[in-house]
Protein backbone atom coordinates (compact mmCIF):
# COMPACT_ATOMS: atom_id res chain seq x y z
CA UNK A 1 0.00 0.00 0.00
CA UNK A 2 2.94 2.35 0.75
CA UNK A 3 4.13 1.88 -2.85
CA UNK A 4 0.65 2.73 -4.17
CA UNK A 5 0.57 5.92 -2.12
CA UNK A 6 4.02 6.90 -3.35
CA UNK A 7 2.82 6.50 -6.93
CA UNK A 8 0.09 9.04 -6.18
CA UNK A 9 2.76 11.48 -5.00
CA UNK A 10 4.76 11.46 -8.21
CA UNK A 11 3.50 14.96 -9.07
CA UNK A 12 1.41 16.90 -6.59
CA UNK A 13 -0.23 20.15 -7.69
CA UNK A 14 -1.80 22.84 -5.50
CA UNK A 15 -4.24 25.20 -7.22
CA UNK A 16 -4.76 28.56 -5.53
CA UNK A 17 -1.40 27.92 -3.89
CA UNK A 18 -0.64 31.51 -2.89
CA UNK A 19 -4.00 32.24 -1.22
CA UNK A 20 -4.79 32.33 2.48
CA UNK A 21 -5.63 28.62 2.57
CA UNK A 22 -3.50 27.53 -0.36
CA UNK A 23 -0.26 28.82 1.16
CA UNK A 24 -0.78 26.71 4.27
CA UNK A 25 -1.67 23.65 2.21
CA UNK A 26 1.42 24.26 0.07
CA UNK A 27 3.59 24.30 3.20
CA UNK A 28 2.16 20.99 4.37
CA UNK A 29 2.71 19.40 0.97
CA UNK A 30 6.28 20.68 0.62
CA UNK A 31 7.32 19.96 4.21
CA UNK A 32 5.59 16.66 4.88
CA UNK A 33 4.95 14.77 1.63
CA UNK A 34 7.67 12.83 -0.16
CA UNK A 35 6.44 13.99 -3.55
CA UNK A 36 8.79 13.73 -6.50
CA UNK A 37 7.56 17.07 -7.82
CA UNK A 38 5.36 19.81 -6.33
CA UNK A 39 3.69 22.28 -8.69
CA UNK A 40 2.32 25.40 -6.98
CA UNK A 41 -0.13 27.24 -9.21
CA UNK A 42 -1.75 30.63 -8.73
CA UNK A 43 -2.91 33.36 -11.11
CA UNK A 44 -0.77 36.01 -9.36
CA UNK A 45 2.95 35.85 -10.11
CA UNK A 46 3.88 38.33 -7.36
CA UNK A 47 1.92 36.27 -4.82
CA UNK A 48 3.85 33.17 -5.91
CA UNK A 49 7.12 34.98 -5.17
CA UNK A 50 5.76 35.83 -1.72
CA UNK A 51 4.72 32.18 -1.31
CA UNK A 52 8.26 30.95 -1.99
CA UNK A 53 9.59 33.39 0.61
CA UNK A 54 6.95 32.16 3.08
CA UNK A 55 7.84 28.51 2.44
CA UNK A 56 11.56 29.11 2.97
CA UNK A 57 10.90 31.09 6.14
CA UNK A 58 8.58 28.45 7.60
CA UNK A 59 10.85 25.55 6.67
CA UNK A 60 13.82 27.23 8.34
CA UNK A 61 11.72 27.71 11.47
CA UNK A 62 11.09 23.97 11.44
CA UNK A 63 14.84 23.40 11.13
CA UNK A 64 15.48 25.66 14.12
CA UNK A 65 13.04 23.53 16.12
CA UNK A 66 14.80 20.36 15.02
CA UNK A 67 11.83 19.13 12.98
CA UNK A 68 13.78 19.20 9.69
CA UNK A 69 17.42 19.23 8.71
CA UNK A 70 18.76 21.90 6.36
CA UNK A 71 19.55 19.15 3.86
CA UNK A 72 15.88 18.13 3.94
CA UNK A 73 14.83 21.73 3.35
CA UNK A 74 17.13 22.01 0.35
CA UNK A 75 15.78 18.75 -1.05
CA UNK A 76 12.15 19.81 -0.44
CA UNK A 77 12.54 23.19 -2.16
CA UNK A 78 14.38 21.61 -5.10
CA UNK A 79 11.20 19.69 -5.92
CA UNK A 80 9.05 22.86 -6.04
CA UNK A 81 8.02 24.70 -9.19
CA UNK A 82 5.62 27.64 -9.48
CA UNK A 83 3.38 28.68 -12.35
CA UNK A 84 0.50 30.99 -13.22
CA UNK A 85 -0.87 28.52 -15.79
CA UNK A 86 -3.35 25.76 -14.99
CA UNK A 87 -1.74 23.79 -17.83
CA UNK A 88 1.30 23.31 -15.56
CA UNK A 89 -0.76 20.77 -13.62
CA UNK A 90 -0.63 18.41 -16.61
CA UNK A 91 0.24 14.90 -15.50
CA UNK A 92 -0.38 15.58 -11.82
CA UNK A 93 -1.17 12.42 -9.86
CA UNK A 94 -2.72 14.21 -6.86
CA UNK A 95 -4.27 17.69 -6.89
CA UNK A 96 -5.25 19.97 -4.01
CA UNK A 97 -7.75 22.67 -5.01
CA UNK A 98 -7.91 25.79 -2.83
CA UNK A 99 -9.33 28.52 -5.06
CA UNK A 100 -12.13 30.98 -4.26
CA UNK A 101 -15.41 29.55 -2.88
CA UNK A 102 -17.34 29.92 -6.14
CA UNK A 103 -18.96 26.88 -7.74
CA UNK A 104 -18.75 27.88 -11.45
CA UNK A 105 -15.02 28.67 -11.11
CA UNK A 106 -14.28 25.45 -9.24
CA UNK A 107 -16.28 23.37 -11.72
CA UNK A 108 -14.53 24.96 -14.69
CA UNK A 109 -11.15 24.37 -13.06
CA UNK A 110 -11.89 20.69 -12.45
CA UNK A 111 -12.99 20.29 -16.08
CA UNK A 112 -9.65 21.75 -17.21
CA UNK A 113 -7.70 19.59 -14.77
CA UNK A 114 -9.47 16.40 -15.81
CA UNK A 115 -8.55 17.07 -19.44
CA UNK A 116 -4.94 17.72 -18.45
CA UNK A 117 -4.38 14.96 -15.93
CA UNK A 118 -6.32 11.96 -17.16
CA UNK A 119 -8.55 9.44 -15.44
CA UNK A 120 -6.16 8.27 -12.69
CA UNK A 121 -5.61 11.57 -10.89
CA UNK A 122 -7.11 12.03 -7.42
CA UNK A 123 -8.48 15.43 -6.40
CA UNK A 124 -8.96 16.97 -2.96
CA UNK A 125 -11.09 20.11 -2.76
CA UNK A 126 -10.70 22.54 0.12
CA UNK A 127 -14.26 23.80 -0.39
CA UNK A 128 -15.90 24.67 2.91
CA UNK A 129 -19.49 24.54 1.67
CA UNK A 130 -20.03 23.31 -1.91
CA UNK A 131 -21.38 19.75 -2.11
CA UNK A 132 -18.69 17.52 -3.59
CA UNK A 133 -21.25 15.59 -5.65
CA UNK A 134 -21.97 18.77 -7.65
CA UNK A 135 -18.32 19.13 -8.59
CA UNK A 136 -17.99 15.41 -9.23
CA UNK A 137 -21.00 15.35 -11.55
CA UNK A 138 -20.33 18.51 -13.55
CA UNK A 139 -16.64 17.72 -14.04
CA UNK A 140 -17.33 13.99 -14.59
CA UNK A 141 -14.66 12.96 -12.08
CA UNK A 142 -16.15 9.49 -11.47
CA UNK A 143 -15.51 9.14 -7.74
CA UNK A 144 -11.99 10.62 -7.85
CA UNK A 145 -12.70 13.85 -5.96
CA UNK A 146 -13.14 14.23 -2.22
CA UNK A 147 -13.70 17.13 0.15
CA UNK A 148 -10.59 17.78 2.24
CA UNK A 149 -11.54 20.91 4.15
CA UNK A 150 -8.60 22.36 6.06
CA UNK A 151 -9.26 24.92 8.78
CA UNK A 152 -7.43 28.24 8.80
CA UNK A 153 -4.47 28.35 9.12
CA UNK A 154 -4.00 24.90 7.52
CA UNK A 155 -0.44 24.41 8.72
CA UNK A 156 -1.44 24.91 12.37
CA UNK A 157 -5.05 23.75 12.72
CA UNK A 158 -5.19 20.10 13.73
CA UNK A 159 -8.45 19.15 12.05
CA UNK A 160 -9.67 18.44 8.53
CA UNK A 161 -13.27 17.77 7.52
CA UNK A 162 -13.32 14.95 4.97
CA UNK A 163 -16.31 14.57 2.68
CA UNK A 164 -17.01 11.65 0.38
CA UNK A 165 -19.82 11.07 -2.10
CA UNK A 166 -21.73 7.91 -2.96
CA UNK A 167 -19.25 7.35 -5.80
CA UNK A 168 -15.98 8.03 -3.94
CA UNK A 169 -13.52 5.23 -4.68
CA UNK A 170 -11.80 3.23 -1.96
CA UNK A 171 -8.37 4.29 -3.20
CA UNK A 172 -9.37 7.95 -2.67
CA UNK A 173 -10.52 7.22 0.88
CA UNK A 174 -7.30 5.33 1.56
CA UNK A 175 -5.17 8.20 0.21
CA UNK A 176 -7.13 10.70 2.32
CA UNK A 177 -6.41 8.63 5.43
CA UNK A 178 -2.73 8.43 4.48
CA UNK A 179 -2.55 12.20 3.96
CA UNK A 180 -4.20 12.80 7.32
CA UNK A 181 -1.43 10.83 9.00
CA UNK A 182 1.32 12.52 7.00
CA UNK A 183 -0.10 15.97 7.78
CA UNK A 184 -0.66 15.06 11.46
CA UNK A 185 -4.35 15.95 11.22
CA UNK A 186 -7.48 14.69 12.93
CA UNK A 187 -9.89 13.68 10.17
CA UNK A 188 -13.58 14.26 10.95
CA UNK A 189 -16.03 12.73 8.43
CA UNK A 190 -18.87 14.97 7.26
CA UNK A 191 -21.66 14.10 4.87
CA UNK A 192 -22.04 15.76 1.49
CA UNK A 193 -24.52 18.46 2.53
CA UNK A 194 -23.87 22.14 1.71
CA UNK A 195 -21.79 23.71 4.48
CA UNK A 196 -20.85 20.29 5.89
CA UNK A 197 -20.53 20.31 9.70
CA UNK A 198 -18.37 23.33 10.48
CA UNK A 199 -20.09 25.92 8.33
CA UNK A 200 -23.42 24.15 8.76
CA UNK A 201 -23.19 25.17 12.40
CA UNK A 202 -21.26 28.45 12.09
CA UNK A 203 -23.47 30.06 9.44
CA UNK A 204 -26.64 29.35 11.41
CA UNK A 205 -25.04 30.48 14.65
CA UNK A 206 -23.79 33.66 13.01
CA UNK A 207 -27.28 34.46 11.72
CA UNK A 208 -28.71 33.78 15.18
CA UNK A 209 -26.17 36.19 16.72
CA UNK A 210 -27.01 38.86 14.14
CA UNK A 211 -30.73 38.54 14.82
CA UNK A 212 -30.18 38.65 18.59
CA UNK A 213 -28.05 41.78 18.23
CA UNK A 214 -30.76 43.48 16.16
CA UNK A 215 -33.35 42.61 18.81
CA UNK A 216 -31.07 43.83 21.58
CA UNK A 217 -30.53 47.08 19.69
CA UNK A 218 -34.20 47.98 20.21
CA UNK A 219 -33.71 47.96 23.99
CA UNK A 220 -30.98 50.60 23.91
CA UNK A 221 -31.90 54.30 24.41
CA UNK A 222 -31.98 56.33 21.21
CA UNK A 223 -29.29 58.73 22.42
CA UNK A 224 -26.73 55.90 22.52
CA UNK A 225 -24.96 54.04 19.68
CA UNK A 226 -27.44 51.18 19.66
CA UNK A 227 -26.07 49.05 16.82
CA UNK A 228 -22.44 49.13 17.94
CA UNK A 229 -23.43 48.54 21.57
CA UNK A 230 -25.53 45.48 20.71
CA UNK A 231 -22.75 43.99 18.55
CA UNK A 232 -20.25 44.66 21.34
CA UNK A 233 -22.55 43.03 23.91
CA UNK A 234 -23.18 39.85 21.86
CA UNK A 235 -19.50 39.58 21.00
CA UNK A 236 -18.62 39.85 24.69
CA UNK A 237 -21.22 37.27 25.70
CA UNK A 238 -20.04 34.72 23.15
CA UNK A 239 -16.42 35.12 24.25
CA UNK A 240 -16.69 35.66 28.00
CA UNK A 241 -19.91 33.94 29.06
CA UNK A 242 -19.55 31.03 26.62
CA UNK A 243 -15.80 30.65 27.33
CA UNK A 244 -14.63 30.80 23.73
CA UNK A 245 -11.34 31.99 22.18
CA UNK A 246 -13.11 34.87 20.42
CA UNK A 247 -16.59 36.35 20.16
CA UNK A 248 -18.90 35.48 17.27
CA UNK A 249 -18.46 38.80 15.43
CA UNK A 250 -14.70 38.64 15.75
CA UNK A 251 -14.92 35.15 14.27
CA UNK A 252 -17.01 36.38 11.34
CA UNK A 253 -14.42 39.13 10.79
CA UNK A 254 -11.67 36.49 10.81
CA UNK A 255 -13.48 34.51 8.13
CA UNK A 256 -14.35 37.67 6.19
CA UNK A 257 -17.86 39.02 5.68
CA UNK A 258 -17.55 38.43 1.93
CA UNK A 259 -16.61 34.78 2.52
CA UNK A 260 -19.41 34.46 5.09
CA UNK A 261 -21.87 35.75 2.49
CA UNK A 262 -20.49 33.46 -0.23
CA UNK A 263 -20.96 30.40 2.00
CA UNK A 264 -24.51 31.51 2.85
CA UNK A 265 -25.29 31.74 -0.86
CA UNK A 266 -24.11 28.16 -1.42
CA UNK A 267 -26.14 26.89 1.52
CA UNK A 268 -29.20 28.97 0.56
CA UNK A 269 -29.89 26.57 -2.31
CA UNK A 270 -30.76 23.91 0.29
CA UNK A 271 -32.10 26.20 3.04
CA UNK A 272 -33.74 29.47 2.00
CA UNK A 273 -33.66 30.82 5.56
CA UNK A 274 -29.92 31.35 5.31
CA UNK A 275 -29.50 34.98 4.32
CA UNK A 276 -28.58 38.20 6.12
CA UNK A 277 -29.62 41.64 4.81
CA UNK A 278 -27.26 43.11 7.42
CA UNK A 279 -24.24 41.36 5.89
CA UNK A 280 -25.37 42.65 2.48
CA UNK A 281 -25.53 46.20 3.84
CA UNK A 282 -22.18 46.03 5.59
CA UNK A 283 -20.48 44.79 2.42
CA UNK A 284 -22.04 47.73 0.54
CA UNK A 285 -20.52 49.99 3.20
CA UNK A 286 -17.11 48.44 2.51
CA UNK A 287 -17.02 46.51 5.78
CA UNK A 288 -15.33 43.25 4.80
CA UNK A 289 -13.05 41.79 7.45
CA UNK A 290 -10.53 39.12 6.43
CA UNK A 291 -6.76 39.44 6.68
CA UNK A 292 -4.00 41.49 5.09
CA UNK A 293 -1.21 39.59 3.30
CA UNK A 294 0.90 39.66 6.48
CA UNK A 295 -1.90 37.92 8.40
CA UNK A 296 -3.09 40.90 10.44
CA UNK A 297 -6.83 41.40 10.78
CA UNK A 298 -8.81 43.83 8.64
CA UNK A 299 -11.65 45.86 10.12
CA UNK A 300 -15.08 44.22 9.97
CA UNK A 301 -17.82 44.27 12.58
CA UNK A 302 -14.94 45.22 14.89
CA UNK A 303 -12.03 47.60 14.40
CA UNK A 304 -8.51 46.26 14.94
CA UNK A 305 -5.02 47.47 15.76
CA UNK A 306 -2.39 44.79 15.17
CA UNK A 307 -5.24 42.22 15.10
CA UNK A 308 -6.46 43.30 18.54
CA UNK A 309 -10.11 44.51 18.61
CA UNK A 310 -10.42 48.12 19.78
CA UNK A 311 -13.81 49.30 18.49
CA UNK A 312 -17.11 48.43 16.79
CA UNK A 313 -18.70 49.62 13.56
CA UNK A 314 -21.75 51.82 14.09
CA UNK A 315 -24.03 51.15 11.14
CA UNK A 316 -26.02 54.38 11.32
CA UNK A 317 -23.00 56.67 11.67
CA UNK A 318 -20.86 54.70 9.16
CA UNK A 319 -17.87 54.87 11.50
CA UNK A 320 -16.05 52.87 14.15
CA UNK A 321 -16.55 53.73 17.80
CA UNK A 322 -13.93 52.80 20.43
CA UNK A 323 -14.82 50.25 23.09
CA UNK A 324 -14.50 52.94 25.75
CA UNK A 325 -17.39 54.84 24.21
CA UNK A 326 -19.59 51.72 24.35
CA UNK A 327 -18.51 50.32 27.70
CA UNK A 328 -21.19 51.95 29.87
CA UNK A 329 -24.02 50.78 27.60
CA UNK A 330 -22.58 47.29 27.30
CA UNK A 331 -22.09 46.92 31.04
CA UNK A 332 -25.67 47.99 31.65
CA UNK A 333 -26.76 45.15 29.35
CA UNK A 334 -24.47 42.46 30.78
CA UNK A 335 -23.71 43.14 34.43
CA UNK A 336 -23.60 41.70 36.99
CA UNK A 337 -21.52 38.97 35.38
CA UNK A 338 -21.04 35.43 36.73
CA UNK A 339 -18.95 35.50 39.89
CA UNK A 340 -16.45 32.99 38.50
CA UNK A 341 -16.21 34.30 34.93
CA UNK A 342 -12.66 35.65 35.39
CA UNK A 343 -11.28 32.39 36.81
CA UNK A 344 -13.03 30.39 34.08
CA UNK A 345 -11.78 32.21 31.02
CA UNK A 346 -11.09 30.19 27.87
CA UNK A 347 -7.36 30.78 28.10
CA UNK A 348 -7.10 29.69 31.73
CA UNK A 349 -9.23 26.57 31.23
CA UNK A 350 -7.30 25.59 28.12
CA UNK A 351 -4.21 25.06 30.27
CA UNK A 352 -5.99 23.00 32.92
CA UNK A 353 -5.84 19.21 33.06
CA UNK A 354 -8.86 17.55 31.38
CA UNK A 355 -10.23 16.50 34.78
CA UNK A 356 -9.90 19.97 36.32
CA UNK A 357 -11.32 21.62 33.20
CA UNK A 358 -14.31 19.27 33.35
CA UNK A 359 -14.89 20.11 37.00
CA UNK A 360 -14.66 23.86 36.49
CA UNK A 361 -16.88 23.85 33.40
CA UNK A 362 -19.55 21.89 35.26
CA UNK A 363 -19.53 24.34 38.20
CA UNK A 364 -19.42 27.36 35.92
CA UNK A 365 -22.47 26.38 33.90
CA UNK A 366 -24.38 25.36 37.01
CA UNK A 367 -23.85 28.88 38.34
CA UNK A 368 -24.59 30.52 35.00
CA UNK A 369 -27.94 28.77 34.63
CA UNK A 370 -28.97 29.93 38.11
CA UNK A 371 -28.42 33.57 37.19
CA UNK A 372 -31.29 35.69 35.92
CA UNK A 373 -29.30 38.76 34.85
CA UNK A 374 -29.81 40.10 31.29
CA UNK A 375 -26.39 38.90 30.18
CA UNK A 376 -26.89 35.43 31.67
CA UNK A 377 -30.29 35.12 29.97
CA UNK A 378 -28.77 36.02 26.60
CA UNK A 379 -25.93 33.56 27.15
CA UNK A 380 -28.28 30.72 28.14
CA UNK A 381 -30.52 31.33 25.13
CA UNK A 382 -27.43 31.35 22.90
CA UNK A 383 -26.15 28.03 24.29
CA UNK A 384 -29.52 26.38 23.75
CA UNK A 385 -29.71 27.81 20.22
CA UNK A 386 -26.28 26.35 19.47
CA UNK A 387 -27.48 22.97 20.73
CA UNK A 388 -30.59 23.21 18.54
CA UNK A 389 -28.44 24.00 15.51
CA UNK A 390 -26.22 20.99 16.25
CA UNK A 391 -29.23 18.70 16.42
CA UNK A 392 -30.51 20.22 13.17
CA UNK A 393 -27.31 19.05 11.45
CA UNK A 394 -28.34 15.49 12.24
CA UNK A 395 -31.76 16.11 10.71
CA UNK A 396 -30.34 17.68 7.54
CA UNK A 397 -27.89 14.80 7.20
CA UNK A 398 -24.69 16.86 7.52
CA UNK A 399 -23.37 14.24 9.94
CA UNK A 400 -24.26 10.80 11.25
CA UNK A 401 -23.73 11.42 14.96
CA UNK A 402 -23.61 14.32 17.36
CA UNK A 403 -20.05 13.52 18.41
CA UNK A 404 -18.90 14.64 14.97
CA UNK A 405 -20.42 18.08 15.59
CA UNK A 406 -18.76 18.29 18.99
CA UNK A 407 -15.43 17.20 17.49
CA UNK A 408 -15.52 19.84 14.75
CA UNK A 409 -16.31 22.66 17.18
CA UNK A 410 -13.69 21.50 19.67
CA UNK A 411 -10.87 20.73 17.22
CA UNK A 412 -11.76 23.13 14.40
CA UNK A 413 -13.04 26.13 16.37
CA UNK A 414 -11.11 25.45 19.60
CA UNK A 415 -14.18 25.41 21.82
CA UNK A 416 -13.68 23.86 25.25
CA UNK A 417 -16.89 21.84 24.94
CA UNK A 418 -19.35 20.76 22.27
CA UNK A 419 -22.94 22.02 21.97
CA UNK A 420 -24.25 18.65 23.14
CA UNK A 421 -22.93 18.09 26.65
CA UNK A 422 -23.89 17.33 30.24
CA UNK A 423 -23.09 20.78 31.62
CA UNK A 424 -26.49 22.34 30.99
Amino acid sequence: MEIEFQAKLKKVAVLGAAGKMGSGISLLVVALLAAEKVMLIDTRSEALNDLLHYLKEQLHKKAEKGELSYAQIEHALARVETSTAVASAKGATTVFEAIIEHFPLKAELFLQLDALCGDKTIYFSNTSSIPICKLEKLATLQGRVMGFHFYNPPAIQKMVEVVKTEKTKEEVLALATFLGKEFHKILIPANDVAGFIGNGHLMREGLYAINEALLLEKQIPEDRPAFASSIHALNSITKEYLLRPMGIFQLIDYIGLDVFQAILKVMWEEDQTLHSPLIDQLLKDGVRGGQYPDGTQKDGFLQYTKSKPIGVYELYRKQYLPFEQLQATTEALLDPRPLDHTSCSWKLLLNESPQERERKLSLYFQNLFLLQTPGAKLAKAYLLASRKIALQLLVTGACDDIESVNAVLIHGFHHLYGPINNYY
